[in-house]
């Protein structure tokens, strides 16, 4: 349901351990857990795209390198 989804990084994302995303879904905010797809961190303010929520944790891609494929 949320792949493809738009969110922003809240708390930065690192290699060693998970950050935050924000993101609205039926005019309410949410907050996940995230890790970067690639292992590559991404800064607070990020915009990225989720590719999959996990047991909680959302796997994300910087919105430019979706954007890049489209």
């Amino acid at each position: 349901m949320l792949t493809g989804h738009l969110a922003r990084v809240t708390a930065a994302i690192n290699a060693a351990a998970a950050g935050a995303v924000a993101y609205t879904l039926e005019g309410r905010r949410h907050d996940a857990a995230a890790m970067s797809i690639d292992g590559k961190p991404i800064q607070a303010g990020a915009d990225v795209v989720i590719d999959r929520i996990e047991n909680g944790l959302a796997f994300v891609e910087r919105w430019e390198v979706v954007e890049g494929r489209i």
